[in-house]
């Protein structure tokens, strides 16, 4: 084998589970799951204020610019692969 030819080793091959998957779906609305995430973030708060006026934000601009971003993940999709089971996560 000379220096200048050099094989390529493969890092990944396909490989597929012997048994059958478990595919489990899920649909989050974002309504519902701002509805139960928005008491956390009024309980956080005041522990997080002095930070974040100490930085020059306004805390409710915080939550209302956290708010837009869980209003915006509406439409993803999250995929988790197991080899046994494959979990789908809609968020409408």
């Amino acid at each position: 084998m000379s220096l200048a030819r050099s094989e390529i080793i493969p890092t990944a091959a396909p490989w597929a589970p012997a048994g059958p998957r478990r595919l489990l779906r899920l649909w989050l609305p974002v309504t519902p799951l701002a509805a139960l995430l928005t008491p956390l973030a009024l309980i956080a708060l005041p522990f997080l204020a002095p930070t974040l006026l100490r930085r020059g934000v306004s805390p409710w601009r915080a939550i209302s610019g956290l708010g837009a971003v869980l209003l915006a993940l509406s439409g993803t999709l999250i995929e988790v692969e197991n080899a046994r089971a494959t979990i789908r996560i809609h968020i409408v």
